[in-house]
């Protein structure tokens, strides 16, 4: 007998020593207490075992998958955040994916983390079922205090909790019918009472909770229709999936010409990025006919979404006000070859690519040679604006200087527009 509980024991990834508690059996929410659980088979930490219930300390469950690449996002700032706090923070990825995955996580994306994680789980998604990733549950001596997206987890609320104060965030609550559902049957309380969508239609309403981003296109031969849904959308990502763009055209090269820069880019304000989201993001369904061709598709949605936004679209090559990463001074061994020893690292290329994705309307680019090999320690706060990133990119021997560039813009203007409000002018200073 006891050599199979051995052998359980070293099979089982998660092991619970259960004690009297309250808070029932599984799936917990906030309030309820957890049993005495310990983690085994920890991966990237000093002890392959973790007591996630011991300690007046916070422990952050994140919730991710190797392939998700909106998950990895977070991890720097997460990874930041456990070395400010500590022996008062404790943050574990839990993923269901197998040994080998989690080791080419740790190899690729996770490499240079200090994030602890366990694969192979099933327990704790069991303790806290969820649908979409990244989704963190926040622990206290045992307690759930609270489940958010892990946007949620800044210094701010953090203190608030080590300070003993009461933390109030909105509960993640994920649905399980937006998957191809009509826009009615999603979002049917958004519609005036008797108001039913015809046929072929357009439809246009606010976001809704618990349903991440999503566009669907799906052909219905039996009604003779096409369906396309666009769920919790921001604008111009909308628009450029109505003209048939790839999701990674930069943000860089996107004009403005609005009143209100905040109600279409995130990088304006300084929200939160899912409490910008509900204020900001919208659902958008069109039926048609299912005749049309791609182009004739295209021609009808960009008409449609411009019609609601108040807006006109239009692509167009200019020359924007940019930068170009250029090397100062030869950079150091430590940042010549890809090492496993630099933390949060990221290559110069992708330094690059990250900034065209953050920097609205301002173009970044580089010529450097080897840049797609050579790795810096990233750092999102430096990449806030343009004097901060300078002095951080000063020490590893790179500056970004004012240089034009000609680029495939994205041309949004907003009815009744009078004057232009460039992105490039107020994003960085």
């Amino acid at each position: 007998m006891k050599h199979a509980l051995a052998v359980l024991a070293f099979l089982c990834p998660l092991l619970i020593c259960c004690q009297s508690f309250k808070g029932g059996s599984p799936p917990y929410t906030v309030g309820d207490v957890l049993p005495a659980t310990i983690v085994s088979g920890v991966r990237n930490s000093a002890s392959s075992s973790l007591s996630i219930t011991g300690g007046p300390g916070i422990v952050l469950l994140n919730f991710i998958a190797s392939g998700c690449l909106s998950c990895y996002r977070d991890l720097p700032r997460l990874d930041s955040l456990q070395r400010q706090y500590a022996g008062r923070l404790q943050v574990l990825l839990v993923t269901s994916e197998d040994s080998a995955r989690v080791g080419a996580f740790l190899r690729g994306r996770g490499r240079g983390l200090s994030l602890p994680i366990v694969g192979g789980d099933t327990l704790l998604r069991n303790f806290f079922p969820h649908r979409f990733l990244s989704h963190t549950v926040w622990l206290q001596g045992g307690r759930v205090v609270a489940i958010t997206a892990p946007g949620y987890v800044d210094d701010n609320n953090l203190s608030i909790l080590l300070e003993g104060r009461r933390l109030r965030l909105p509960v993640k609550q994920d649905r399980e019918d937006y998957s191809g559902a009509p826009l009615l049957a999603l979002n049917g309380a958004a519609f005036p009472e008797g108001v039913r969508p015809q046929s072929f239609h357009t439809a246009f309403t606010a976001s809704v909770p618990g349903v991440p981003p999503v566009k669907l296109l799906r052909r219905d031969s039996a009604e003779g229709a096409l369906r396309v849904s666009m769920v919790n959308t921001e604008p111009a990502a909308a628009l450029l999936y109505a003209m048939g763009r790839n999701a990674a055209f930069p943000v860089s090269a996107i004009q403005l010409r609005v009143r209100d820069t905040g109600r279409w880019v995130f990088g304006f304000t300084k929200e939160r990025r899912e409490d910008w989201a509900v204020a900001n993001t919208f659902c958008y369904e069109a039926v048609l006919p299912l005749k049309l061709d791609s182009a004739a598709l295209r021609r009808r949605l960009l008409a449609g979404l411009a019609s609601w936004l108040g807006v006109t679209v239009r692509m167009e090559r200019r020359t924007l006000p940019g930068f170009e990463l250029v090397s100062v001074s030869p950079p150091s061994a430590a940042t010549s070859n890809l090492q496993s020893a630099i933390a949060n690292p990221i290559t110069l290329s992708n330094l690059v690519y990250r900034l065209n994705h953050t920097w609205w309307g301002t173009p970044v680019f580089t010529t450097i040679e080897g840049s797609r090999k050579t790795v810096i320690p990233y750092s999102e706060a430096a990449c806030r604006d343009l004097p901060t990133l300078n002095r951080y990119l000063a020490a590893f021997g790179y500056t970004l200087v004012p240089r034009p560039r000609e680029t495939e813009c994205l041309i949004i203007t907003e009815e009744g527009w009078e004057e232009a409000v460039e992105p490039s002018k107020t994003n960085h200073k």
